[in-house]
């Protein structure tokens, strides 16, 4: 990590090296970062979740607001330039008004995006649930009491059990040899 400057006494641009870390996951922290130049890997324990990329992204703002610990690590996958801010929200909605105004958006976008995967994810396991049921149902019809009841000469044997058509067949079994 390199400082580069400091355009005002609440934020400075930082040059961070390629596979520096600059969030860790589970430190507390109220500074705010954006990323002026690069592309940042986010990571959950040691696997890659996602990527930053593009100028003006926001990230650490979540445990800014919450004041909470970071829930992930974000490292420079290049060599990438980012405005670090250390007034944290408070200080960000008095001096930075186009800043706050983009922390909400992006909030309200990762809302959005979350809704929607929610909304996906409920109606894939509504369908899975169902699913299960009729399994289930047909089961539990595959093993009522057969017609014809098993002896030492014939075995039920179970056929098809996930068809609509499910039936019983009987398999003779061969006198045992001695021998």
């Amino acid at each position: 990590m390199e400082k580069v400057k400091s355009p005002d006494s609440s934020s400075e641009l930082y040059i961070y090296h390629e596979g520096e870390v600059i969030v860790k996951e589970g430190q507390g922290s109220s500074i705010i970062y954006i990323l002026k130049r690069g592309v940042l890997g986010i990571y959950k324990g040691e696997n890659k979740v996602n990527e930053i990329k593009g100028q003006g992204i926001v990230f650490g703002e979540m445990s800014s607001i919450l004041g909470k610990p970071r829930t992930v690590t974000v490292k420079a996958e290049v060599n990438s330039e980012i405005m670090v801010y250390r007034g944290g929200i408070d200080g960000i909605i008095k001096l930075f008004p186009s800043i706050t105004k983009k922390i909400l958006v992006v909030l309200a976008e990762r809302l959005e995006m979350q809704t929607a995967k929610y909304s996906a994810l409920q109606s894939k396991c509504e369908y899975l649930a169902k699913q299960l049921g009729e399994a289930k149902e047909k089961l539990s019809e595959a093993h009522k009491a057969p017609e014809r009841p098993a002896t030492k000469d014939y075995v039920p044997l179970a056929d098809d059990l996930l068809e609509p058509s499910t039936h019983i067949e009987y398999m003779a079994i061969p006198p045992r040899r001695k021998g």
